[in-house]
């Protein structure tokens, strides 16, 4: 097997990975879906409401 990776190595791993998809234009950290209005339960599509609805909207 090969030499065991080390922890400097995967830092500068990831931080190369971030400076080539900022070259290329990509931002890493937007958002890359769309806001689809007010904030409802997955499994339900039910929609928040009350203090519920105050903790999920910033």
């Amino acid at each position: 097997m090969g030499q065991p990776i080390q922890q400097s190595d995967i830092y500068a791993l990831i931080t190369n990975q971030i400076i080539q998809r900022l070259e290329e234009g990509v931002i890493p950290w937007r958002q890359p879906w769309t806001d689809s209005g007010l904030p409802q339960n997955f499994s339900t599509n039910r929609y928040y409401k009350g203090v519920n609805f105050g903790c999920c909207v910033p």
